[in-house]
């Protein structure tokens, strides 16, 4: 059976909102996705793609990454505290945003590069959206008709049950609204009046209304102000897992981007990430990406602010940068898959292979075996052994690429080896540090 029946089948009685501005990509994939979908929403600008979600909750949402007015972050946000649930699937070429969201839980089932094919498409469709199990009701047995006295035979004539049924039709049609000529509401346009004082008329004049503003310029207008009280701001970030925190001074901002003088290891943290998290006194938080950066002068330039909703991880999720030594293998169809591991914590693990077809799924469970060189409990001994923990896993997402397959999996560790594990994450932590204070020295 092919993907596009099989979608079919799993798509029959769901809706689809595809946000996206590629109009020529739109029309290609609009074609096969409204044979598939109950009914699919397209919208070419984020705005609109918003309003859609909205208005009608769909099942699954596709969306563009590459929007800047208002964030794409702002839809993924409006879904995650609508609905859990909600299939979120990401296009995207690689950028900032991409990159942000690889460390944001925003509840992505799944995160593609552009340029990408239907039929792959339709392929990671039929992973992720769920068949709907129709439970079979058991048949009710009629009731029987109490016999009909004489009176009542001829009271009733013959052609009631017909008319019965043609009235409800007229009653079905009457309460089904008509879509065709249904007019959209229009938004009225503010009218001021004023008083002649000559003639006492009346005269009414047009207000034109300006649009609203975007989170850039609301952002900038904040931090034009805490520019101008001379107001510290805190700036987060992290490295290789280690967080970053210290207060900087704004030093000057326009219509397009902000200055800010940082410490030697903030400016360190953000060359590593890319971006910076600002917090305000008011606790507001703003993500920026950087533009330039002076070590000389310990000055960021930054660019493209937005307001983020910020939350600091869980201790038992706090994820660190591995070394090379750090393995990871799974049984699957009986086969064993080998994996890189590229971030980890205690309660999650990030798996990259170069094997792009492998067969996972979303919330599939298996075994895993994690490899790393683990250092003895005396610091004099400078000796490092292979060590092994097991532990049993659920994907959570999943992170197509062309070159690679990135699997993000929860992590239950065998109670025995939580204290390897502690111990692993723990030294990592320390030569990362050692890196990080290193790297000031020079």
């Amino acid at each position: 059976m092919s993907d596009l029946i099989q979608l079919q089948k799993i798509g029959s009685d769901k809706q689809l909102l595809y946000v996206d501005s590629d109009k020529k990509l739109q029309r290609s994939f609009g074609v096969y996705l409204n044979k598939t979908f109950q009914k699919v929403h397209q919208a070419y600008d984020l705005k609109q793609g918003i309003e859609l979600f909205k208005r009608y909750k769909p099942q699954v949402v596709i969306v563009e990454l590459d929007f800047e007015q208002p964030s794409a972050l702002e839809l993924l946000d409006d879904i995650k505290n609508s609905s859990s649930k909600t299939i979120i699937i990401t296009l995207s070429e690689q950028n900032e945003t991409y990159e942000l969201l690889q460390h944001l839980d925003m509840g992505i089932s799944q995160m593609l590069l552009k340029p990408i094919t239907f039929a792959k498409l339709a392929s990671i469709l039929t992973k992720l959206v769920p068949i709907t199990v129709v439970k079979k009701k058991p048949p009710v047995a009629p009731k029987p008709n109490p016999p009909k006295t004489k009176e009542q035979a001829v009271q009733q004539p013959k052609e009631l049950p017909k008319l019965k049924e043609d009235q409800k039709q007229q009653d079905i049609q009457k309460s089904e609204p008509n879509t065709q000529n249904e007019k959209k509401p229009q938004v009225e346009p503010k009218v001021q009046e004023k008083v002649d004082m000559k003639s006492s008329k009346k005269i009414v004049t047009q207000v034109s209304q300006t649009p609203p503003k975007t989170q850039k310029e609301l952002c900038l207008e904040l931090i034009e102000k805490l520019e101008k009280k001379k107001e510290l701001v805190e700036v987060l970030n992290n490295y290789k897992g280690i967080m970053i925190r210290n207060y900087a001074n704004i030093v000057r901002s326009n219509s397009e981007y902000f200055v800010i003088q940082a410490a030697p290891t903030q400016i360190i943290a953000a060359k590593f990430e890319k971006f910076v998290v600002l917090k305000t006194e008011q606790n507001q938080y703003i993500h920026a990406t950087l533009k330039q950066l002076d070590i000389k002068s310990g000055s960021l330039i930054l660019s493209n602010p937005y307001f983020l909703e910020y939350k600091q991880r869980d201790i038992n999720y706090n994820r660190f940068k591995t070394d090379s030594s750090c393995k990871a293998s799974v049984y699957l169809e009986k086969h064993r898959v080998d994996f890189v591991v590229d971030y980890l914590s205690f309660r999650s693990a990030e798996l990259i292979t170069t094997d792009t077809n492998l067969p996972f799924h979303l919330e599939d469970h298996f075994d895993l075996t994690l490899g790393f060189d683990l250092g003895g409990p005396n610091k004099m001994i400078q000796e490092k052994k292979f060590t092994k923990v097991f532990a049993k896993c659920e994907v959570i997402r999943i992170d197509q690429k062309s070159t690679n397959l990135k699997v993000v999996v929860l992590m239950q560790v065998n109670k025995a080896d939580e204290r390897t594990l502690l111990r692993y994450l723990h030294q990592r932590e320390e030569e990362i540090t050692q890196e990080f204070k290193s790297i000031i020295r020079r």
